[in-house]
């Protein structure tokens, strides 16, 4: 069942010389209990397009629909109700908790928003028992951010992002901050609550060897438009876009022989200004393989043999196998 749609949806800012693009008509859905991943360089638009989803961020243009019907016609009650559904929780876990409040009082803040008739005696139960669910001792309840470290911190982050039982988690680089062995112990964490409670994740990064472990499909956003959609295996075997296989060209091999040897593709200059895209194909000015028709016309995206869809004029199904090595052991050691 699709519990998020996204049709044409775009994200624009004001600036003092005209208008930046950050999401340019991204479509997507996500269905109840998956993750989606959303990855590219910096810039590209990732968070702009995680926090149009919570509502921090409102749309340009395009539509979301939640469990199909359109958000923008929910009257004033059931839009606040939606936020319940929908949490973020954000890339640095400290600036993210407000730094005089002790862990138990930021777990049980939206507890007190949208619930609160409950008795101090239930909110305080409510609270112990989320602690407890993402691996906390009771102990730390009393203790203020700056005391606990940074996967405590963002263990409480997600505590207070679940403690209303939402059905989506958008995780904007909810683990780059962390180092590899914390950064295992949160995506374990996140992958258990997810069987536990049917939870689906929008899970953004640029972290391509968590999103690997983590995510069953796999959205490639590039100067806000996705050029690349498909499952994550596939894609990642044989990734159909050019900006996609230079993204995993980059991401190290664990065998120093494999990495040695195979083939990096090296981007000229660096990405365009999202306030002045090129004409047609957004990546053309970086590609290697752009043709004249690349700067004429955007091109249209085209489907997939595994469900997926590329936007690029130069695609052709090759049927060629995918590169030996990559990724064939977990770089993050959770498995």
């Amino acid at each position: 069942m699709t519990l998020l749609s996204l049709h044409d949806v775009s994200v624009r800012y004001r600036l003092a010389g005209g208008v930046l693009t950050a999401v340019d008509r991204v479509s997507l859905e996500i269905a109840a209990g998956e993750t989606l991943a959303i990855v590219g360089e910096s810039g590209c638009g990732k968070s702009s397009l995680g926090r149009a989803v919570v509502g921090l961020t409102p749309l340009a243009a395009g539509r979301m629909s939640w469990r199909g019907q359109d958000i923008a016609t929910l009257d004033p009650a059931a839009r606040r109700d939606l936020k319940r559904h929908i949490q973020i929780i954000f890339q640095d876990p400290l600036a993210s908790l407000d730094p005089r409040m002790t862990v138990a009082e930021a777990v049980a803040e939206p507890l007190a928003v949208f619930e609160p008739k409950l008795s101090r005696a239930e909110r305080s139960r409510r609270v112990a028992a989320m602690l407890d669910q993402v691996e906390l001792p009771a102990a730390i309840a009393d203790r203020l951010p700056h005391a606990i470290s940074g996967g405590q911190c963002q263990r409480v982050a997600i505590a207070r992002a679940m403690i209303l039982g939402p059905e989506l988690l958008v995780c904007d680089e909810a683990v780059s901050a962390l180092d590899v062995s914390v950064q295992a112990q949160i995506v374990n964490l996140l992958q258990r609550l997810q069987r536990e409670t049917g939870l689906s994740l929008l899970f953004i990064s640029h972290g391509l060897s968590v999103v690997r472990h983590l995510s069953r499909r796999v959205a490639v956003l590039y100067l806000g438009r996705v050029v690349e959609t498909g499952p994550v295996a596939e894609v990642f075997a044989a990734p159909a876009h050019p900006y996609t296989k230079a993204l995993l060209s980059a991401v190290p091999i664990p065998d120093p022989i494999a990495e040695r040897d195979r083939h990096r593709i090296i981007l000229a200059g660096d990405p365009p200004s999202p306030a002045h895209p090129p004409s047609g194909c957004v990546f053309r000015t970086r590609c290697p393989d752009a043709i004249a028709l690349c700067a004429e016309a955007e091109p249209t995206a085209m489907a997939l043999p595994h469900g997926g869809r590329v936007s690029c004029h130069r695609y052709e199904p090759s049927g060629q196998a995918p590169a030996p090595g990559l990724f064939k052991e977990d770089p993050l050691g959770t498995n």
